[in-house]
């Protein structure tokens, strides 16, 4: 895993000065970042949202994870929020969290505007395929990046890790939201706010 410099100078902040204790698990936006200090989670995020690029470039093109049909990210996002989640599939934690995410889209699929994309990356995609396989099938897009072209053209600095994109492909928010209900509630009040009240999620197509 990849931990960007900002991202080591912002825990390190936090550490010296911000009076927290850190709970670290190989810091990504799967991490519960466990805090006795005066921070909040909802502050704690947006600092982490800022060692992340202001804006990303969907212009990639890769293929699906099982039937191999190649699709352009921006053409099936043209317009809408995105819940956009890099998947490592050699890390055990985010291979035990795929249900929830199963759950996340099931409980927010109602007529309403986020797409849900999962990019995966594996040593090769019928690997990918069975893995998801044995764990859920999703709804929503899972596609599979074999070099990690997504997170390299927009400097992701971390995988794992998930970010909340508006319509204009703007960060608004970096960090999982199927593993503390604080991060659930910002991502669905941020999908409100960018939608015009709509909260749901919804995926076009399969896998």
């Amino acid at each position: 895993m990849r931990i960007h410099p900002l991202l080591a100078q912002r825990i390190l902040y936090l550490v010296l000065v911000g009076g927290m204790t850190l709970q670290i698990h190989g810091l990504d936006d799967r991490d519960v970042l466990e805090t006795t200090g005066p921070i909040d989670v909802r502050r704690q995020y947006q600092e982490y949202t800022e060692t992340f690029p202001e804006s990303m470039n969907l212009n990639v093109t890769l293929p699906r994870v099982r039937s191999g049909e190649f699709v352009n990210i921006d053409s099936i996002t043209t317009g809408k929020t995105v819940i956009l989640s890099f998947l490592s599939l050699t890390c055990y934690q985010c291979m035990k969290d795929l249900p929830k995410w199963a759950d996340l889209d099931r409980d927010l699929a109602r007529p309403s505007a986020a797409e849900l994309v999962f990019v995966a990356a594996g040593p090769s995609r019928r690997y990918a395929a069975a893995m998801l396989q044995r764990h859920t099938r999703f709804a929503f897009p899972v596609l599979y990046d074999s070099t990690g072209v997504l997170a390299d053209t927009n400097q992701i600095p971390e995988i794992p890790s998930t970010v909340l994109l508006d319509s204009h492909r703007r960060i608004q928010l970096a960090g999982s939201p199927v593993l503390r209900a604080e991060v659930y509630e910002m991502y669905r009040d941020m999908i409100a706010d960018h939608t015009g009240g709509a909260t749901g999620v919804f995926g076009t197509g399969t896998q």
